[in-house]
C-alpha cells in the first residue's frame, strides 16, 4: 500500500492528474483535479489508496491525510462498491 505519493505535476484531465516520479507517471483519480491547475509542473504531494482488482491497479488521490481518512471511513470498500463509492465520494469533493 501507498500513503502518499509526491512527484512533479505532469497532465490534469476531468478525472485524473499524472505525477512524474524519477520518470514514471503515475495516473491518479482525483474528485476535482482542477484543483491542481496552479500547480502544474511543480512537485506536489498526493494522499492516495490503492485498489488492486484483477483487471486493474487505481490510485485514488485526496489532498489531505484527513480527506483520505474520512474517506475511508464513509466508503469502505467492498468488492462491488468500489466504483460507486468513488462516484459519490467525487459529487462530494465537487459540490464543496
Amino acid at each position: 500500500m501507498y500513503e502518499y505519493i509526491t512527484g512533479r505535476l505532469t497532465f490534469i484531465s476531468p478525472s485524473y492528474v499524472v505525477l512524474d516520479v524519477n520518470g514514471i507517471g503515475y495516473q491518479i483519480a482525483i474528485g476535482n483535479p482542477y484543483r491542481y491547475s496552479s500547480k502544474m509542473e511543480q512537485s506536489v504531494t498526493i494522499y492516495v489508496q490503492q485498489i488492486i482488482r484483477e483487471d486493474a491497479h487505481l490510485l485514488y488521490g485526496f489532498e489531505t491525510l484527513a480527506e483520505k481518512e474520512l474517506f475511508l471511513r464513509c466508503c469502505p470498500f467492498r468488492e462491488l462498491d468500489q466504483k460507486a463509492d468513488w462516484r459519490l465520494w467525487q459529487m462530494r469533493t465537487i459540490r464543496d
